[in-house]
Formats: structure tokens, C-alpha cells, sequence
């Protein structure tokens, strides 16, 4: 006795196929055998759309400039840094980011680099490299006004002799210009005759507990102000030379001769 088994056929999928046509047809007029092959076109338009959109979108401005103030030596070593937001928050991650800068820079002529997503402008003077570094979406223009404020007023309070030794000697005049410069990422001033005058008037006002040992000590005091004197008498007549004694003689009379007596004549009588 044979047993026979019936089973419903399958279904078909009219609409995978017409999927399956519009995928896989283009390429030379044929279709594509495999369905998994098949491009999945819509969606890499729509992730395309969105990914141009988000690239497309204006970002708000920010007063926010500038994200940090370095300046280094001719070894890449830190003499000054001040940072400005949480990119960087540990010393070690600072400390790398401006080893990176100094070895991508200190080769270059140009004045501006992107590096780790940051636009970096600098500067340098001998043995110092001045570095402002603000966001890649940032103003160049913007960035290179406060480097090269910064710098003219370096130049200005050193007596145009910015290098390492003269920087050292003059830090609190340096943290003072980078006060008046930025504050909190803000750029504050552009000019560095500005800056340098501010920073002589704050320097004045420090409290004496502020102050370095060369300014609490004792100042030479200053000099009156010298008052014009009348000219003295010489001790001597300017219209007679000096070293003469007076001629007690006039000449101008003449002296007293006795009368002359006549002979003959006695005495008492004329």
C-alpha cells in the first residue's frame, strides 16, 4: 500500500518581486539573480539626506572664542598655559596635546594648523612659540587678532625683547595681559596699547600682599622739583676789574699849592 502525502504550495511574494525588480534592475537592463544582493537604495538615500542636512545646518554664534592660551619654548616645553573650557581637563592630556602642537608646528612656516579637530594660530620669536587655539568652526581672523594683540603687547611691556629669559623675568605682567585680553573664552580687547595701559594700572594697585620682593622693597626716593634761584650779586663792581683798590686821587682837581709870598712885604700885611 503507498501513502501519499500533499502539501499546499507556497504563496507567492508578488510584491518582493516587484521590490526585487526595481533593486536589481538598472545595471545593464538585467536582473540581478540573488535577492540579497541587492542595494538597499532607499534607505542610503534617506541616511545620505539627513547626514547632508546635519552638515547643512548654521551653528548659533558663541562669544565663546577661544578654547585655550599656550606658549612654549624652543623645547616644546610649557611656559604658559591657560585653558578655557573641558577639552583637556588633566594635566597629562594638556601636557600631550601641546607636545603634538609643538611637533607639528615648529618645522612649519605657515601660521595656522587643524589639528585634533581645533584650529591652532601661532606665532614665534626666537625661542618662544605663542599659540592661541579655538574650535574648527572657529574665525581664523578672529584667533589671529588676539595672537598678534598678545604679542605686540609682549613686545611693548619687554621692550621688544620677547624671549624666554625676559618672559620669566616679567610673568605677573603676563597673566595680567591675558586677563585683559580673554576672560573665560570671551575676547575682551584687541588693542595692546590698551592692554599695556591697564596692565601699568593694575600693576600699581596690587596689594602688598600680591607683590614680589623687588616691588615691597625700599624705593629710592624721588627729588623735588628744582625751583629757578636768582642770580647772586658778584661780590665785586662787573664795571671795574676786580684786584684794583680804588684811586683816592681825582684828577679832575687839582691840589692845593701854598700862596706865593712876594718879597717885601711884612708879615700880616698883603
Amino acid at each position: 500500500h503507498r501513502t501519499w502525502s500533499w502539501a499546499p504550495p507556497a504563496p507567492q511574494d508578488l510584491h518582493g518581486d516587484r521590490d526585487r525588480d526595481r533593486g536589481t534592475r538598472g545595471q545593464g537592463g538585467h536582473r540581478d539573480s540573488d535577492p540579497s544582493t541587492a542595494s538597499p537604495t532607499v534607505p542610503v538615500l534617506g541616511v545620505a539626506l539627513s547626514l547632508s542636512l546635519s552638515l547643512s545646518r548654521p551653528q548659533e554664534p558663541s562669544l565663546y572664542t577661544v578654547k585655550a592660551i599656550i606658549i612654549l619654548d624652543n623645547d616644546g616645553e610649557r611656559l604658559f598655559a591657560k585653558y578655557y573650557d573641558d577639552t583637556y581637563p588633566s594635566v597629562k592630556e594638556q601636557r600631550a596635546f601641546e607636545k603634538n602642537i609643538f611637533s607639528k608646528t615648529h618645522r612649519s612656516d605657515s601660521e595656522i594648523a587643524l589639528l585634533d579637530g581645533l584650529t591652532v594660530v601661532y606665532k614665534s620669536s626666537i625661542d618662544l612659540y605663542c599659540c592661541v587655539i579655538g574650535s574648527a568652526t572657529q574665525n581664523e581672523l578672529m584667533l589671529t587678532a588676539v595672537l598678534n594683540c598678545l604679542f605686540d603687547s609682549l613686545s611693548q611691556m619687554l621692550r621688544k625683547n620677547v624671549e624666554r629669559r625676559a618672559l620669566l623675568d616679567n610673568m605677573e605682567g603676563l597673566f595680567l595681559a591675558v586677563d585683559e585680553i580673554v576672560d573665560g573664552g570671551v575676547i575682551l580687547e584687541s588693542d595692546p596699547q590698551q592692554v599695556v595701559h591697564r596692565v601699568a594700572v593694575r600693576g600699581e594697585d596690587v596689594p602688598l600682599t600680591e607683590q614680589t620682593v623687588s616691588q615691597v622693597g625700599p624705593q629710592k626716593p624721588l627729588r623735588p622739583p628744582k625751583t629757578p634761584e636768582s642770580p647772586k650779586k658778584p661780590p665785586w663792581d662787573p664795571q671795574k676789574p676786580p684786584g684794583i683798590p680804588k684811586n683816592p686821587w681825582d684828577p679832575q682837581k687839582s691840589p692845593k699849592t701854598p700862596p706865593k709870598k712876594t718879597p717885601g712885604t711884612p708879615p700880616g700885611h698883603s
